[in-house]
């Protein structure tokens, strides 16, 4: 299934490329089209018919997504999750609010990969059976029965109230709705997401709800535009996206999903791009900014466990790795190279010395 994987991935990178009147075929893949291009093959489709499964979910159910280099659709998305959240279940609302977790961090799987990232392949596969059938609504019917069930019945902390709200700073939410996908019955999550869909509490038609609140959230990134670009008549601090838990998030979210040239790296390192001057090498002691123009800011960093200080960032990040190439015949020294990264292309410049040919 592998080889399997790949040629899907490739296939449709190519496709993309043609489109666009050529081009590289890594621009056009973006990390997490993996997880949708394996469930077909789960499933024991085809290359051909999972090529087309994947590019019908891709045009679908994660409509926007993967070809929205602003991240608008996702960021829509996440609001309607978090309005619904809020309308849904008010208390977890407030200990999400209590404890600083931006929902985002709980809708990544069921946005961008459809529960295929944490559910079980099998349980997976049920799940896309709804989606295929009811289409994006359910996507969000079926998160919110899994966070029917995210909060314990008892409080996480001896002693202390199930409604206070200090209860809810160290709990693990994300983690809490990775073991609930892992572990839960599959058919009651179906039932119940049904039963939301069909009669939501509150009354009123879900997916009509549904289009009601992206309909909202276009109308306030249209507002936020029309601020950006010197809007007259709207308050700066009514639309300051930018202080939500949302906006701070979602900013660490774009230079990661893009492309890894813009993650945050350990204490200790430094990234190299073709941004920087081989005249203004990064201090390895010194915890300066490297400002890269397309992909944010690279800054040193640690992992740290517990409560942070409000004074202390916290960033998506991933731990330092060692990437190695043999240069190419061709290659100039001076010249910038690009490689695949974990995270997906990257370019950096080798060391001074090196030559065509060598391993570096």
């Amino acid at each position: 299934q592998d080889a399997a994987l790949v040629n899907i991935l490739f296939s449709h990178c190519s496709r993309r490329a043609s489109e666009e009147g050529g081009g590289e075929l890594q621009r056009h893949y973006v990390q997490g089209m993996h997880m949708l291009a394996a469930c077909p093959l789960w499933a024991g489709l085809s290359e051909r018919w999972a090529l087309g499964a994947f590019e019908f979910v891709l045009a679908t159910l994660c409509a926007g997504y993967y070809v929205d280099s602003t991240f608008d659709a996702f960021e829509r998305d996440v609001r309607v999750a978090e309005a619904l959240v809020l309308e849904q279940y008010p208390k977890l609302a407030e200990a999400l609010q209590a404890a600083g977790v931006s929902t985002m961090i709980l809708v990544f799987d069921p946005l961008l990969c459809l529960f295929t990232r944490n559910a079980p392949p099998k349980s997976a596969l049920r799940l896309w059976d709804v989606l295929l059938v009811e289409g994006d609504a359910a996507i969000f019917a079926i998160l919110l029965a899994f966070l029917e069930h995210l909060l314990p019945d008892e409080p996480p902390l001896p002693n202390t109230p199930i409604d206070d709200m200090s209860t809810w700073e160290d709990f693990p939410f994300a983690e809490r709705l990775k073991e609930l996908a892992a572990t839960a019955d599959v058919e009651l999550l179906v039932g119940r997401a049904g039963q939301l869909m069909d009669a939501p509490p509150g009354g009123g038609d879900f997916r009509h709800r549904i289009k009601e609140l992206r309909r909202a959230s276009a109308r306030s990134d249209g507002a936020r535009r029309d601020l950006s670009h010197g809007g007259a008549g709207l308050r700066r601090d009514v639309l300051a996206h930018d202080d939500t838990l949302v906006g701070k998030a979602l900013a660490n979210v774009r230079g990661w999903w893009g492309g890894s040239e813009g993650a945050s790296v350990a204490s200790g390192q430094h990234a190299q791009a073709d941004e920087q001057s081989p005249a203004s090498p990064v201090s390895r002691n010194a915890p300066e900014v490297v400002e890269l123009s397309r992909h944010g800011e690279t800054v040193p960093c640690e992992v740290v466990q517990g409560p942070l200080p409000t004074s202390v960032r916290e960033a998506f990040a991933t731990r330092p790795v060692e990437c190695s190439l043999v240069l190419a015949e061709s290659y100039q020294p001076g010249d910038v190279v690009t490689l695949t990264g974990p995270h997906g292309r990257m370019t950096l410049r080798p060391p001074i010395g090196a030559k065509p040919g060598a391993a570096v």
